[in-house]
């Protein structure tokens, strides 16, 4: 496999995944130029990935101004940065991987898209778990067509407790207005993955949901604005305290809110931001339970629901075929097959990395860099119309939502063609 060159632009969670990717397989990956705002993430990154100081900035422009100095750019900052920083890099005649979604609002994607295809460029987008060794499996076993045909299919993603507080309650993607549908943040690459894995377009979309705890109203008694100042600690399992100072993590959470992980940097993190705000006053807008029941094409019924409210962070599924089920548990990686009147047989999947998303992170990569050096282009990664058919659902399904109307998709989609 041959080597291709990147600036990476935004070096938070995300990007520094992609970076150690280089880090680790130089011979596949290397970084031209890091581009991020945080001086300190900068500054970070510029000494872990052994960056040249003058290749670090803290503006895309400034990139800009050096030239085409790379053959792709990997753009995983904030979703309302997207679109402005994706184009002016096509523009350059970059190659592009871009982390889901593709924008924030279903216009802002599609001139993405018109101006892949007015410039020539090839566009990838994180679509992480169709690199999964696990939807791969799921995938192989509905070809091989093990239970008869698909019926139906009932997807979750239980988003977790901590996860959805961390996020979607005092994180970055808190309000919808300033971030976009956590339908689309969250979960575009989960009905990508429904889209994928089936073969099928979704014809009609009806959803709902709302937030219905992470509210004022919802309080403890005698709970205060910051968690460093509460007297419910114990009886919370939403407090900051829990989640960030606890001197063994250094993981996830806590590394996206700090390259310090002494405790006195994390308890000033939690004095002066709100990840150290109370869960119930964030003043946050995001619904923390949605569904969408959809019917894909040949009739296939698809119910898909996040949920915050779950002990784990996971991704289950169940698939009902004419001549028997199958069940998953994506982060246990085990599927279980049950052809009616057998034995149930169960599979564990081994992903061959130890990344975010059981592995998939790296997959992923893998296969970048094989699209990327292959000049064919004919990879379904550089399909259009099927990279935007999950954006195409999650819109719909927020349009559904608000207005409480079941929606065509087919009318929808030639309303927002490209």
């Amino acid at each position: 496999m041959a080597q291709i060159s990147a600036v990476i632009i935004g070096a938070g969670n995300r990007g520094s995944v992609y970076a150690r990717y280089a880090l680790e397989y130089p011979q596949k990956l290397k970084i031209s130029a890091i581009v991020e705002k945080n001086i300190k993430k900068l500054e970070f990154a510029s000494q872990k990935y052994s960056i040249d100081k003058n290749h670090c900035f803290s503006e895309y422009t400034k990139v800009l101004e050096l030239g085409k100095i790379a053959d792709t750019a990997i753009i995983t900052t904030l979703d309302n940065t997207h679109k402005e920083i994706a184009i002016e890099f096509i523009k350059r005649g970059y190659d592009i991987l871009l982390e889901k979604p593709l924008a924030v609002s279903l216009e802002d994607s599609l001139e993405i898209i018109k101006n892949v295809k007015k410039y020539n460029v090839r566009l990838m987008t994180c679509y992480v778990l169709r690199y999964s060794s696990f939807f791969g499996k799921l995938k192989e076993l509905i070809q091989d067509d093990i239970i008869g045909p698909v019926l139906a299919v009932d997807q979750r993603e239980n988003i977790g407790y901590f996860h959805m507080a961390h996020s979607y309650v005092r994180g970055n993607w808190h309000s919808t207005k300033e971030s976009s549908p956590i339908i689309l943040a969250k979960s575009c690459h989960d009905l990508d993955i429904l889209h994928w894995m089936l073969e099928k377009r979704c014809t009609r979309m009806f959803s709902m949901g709302e937030l219905k705890y992470f509210k004022k109203e919802n309080m403890p008694r005698g709970a205060a604005l910051r968690c460093m100042d509460c007297s419910e600690e114990e009886n919370c399992p939403y407090s900051a305290k829990k989640i960030y100072l606890q001197t063994d993590n250094t993981g996830w959470p806590v590394s996206t809110i700090t390259n310090d992980f002494s405790y006195a940097a994390r308890l000033e993190v939690l004095k002066n931001t709100d990840y150290g705000k109370c869960v119930y006053q964030c003043g946050n807008d995001v619904p923390d339970y949605q569904r969408a029941d959809m019917e894909f094409e040949e009739g296939v019924s698809v119910s898909f629901t996040l949920t915050a409210f779950t002990n784990d962070k996971t991704r289950k599924i169940h698939i009902y075929g004419g001549l028997g089920e199958i069940t998953g548990d994506f982060e246990k990686g085990e599927i279980t097959v049950h052809r009616f009147g057998e034995q149930a047989q169960m599979i564990k999947v081994i992903p061959p990395y130890q990344t975010a998303h059981a592995g998939s992170d790296f997959q992923m990569m893998d296969r970048f860099v094989q699209v990327m050096t292959d000049k064919t282009g004919s990879y379904i990664e550089l399909d259009l119309n099927s990279t935007m058919e999950s954006h195409y659902m999650a819109f719909a399904a927020e349009k559904s939502r608000k207005e409480k109307l079941p929606i065509d998709m087919i009318k929808f989609k030639r309303e927002h063609d490209f």
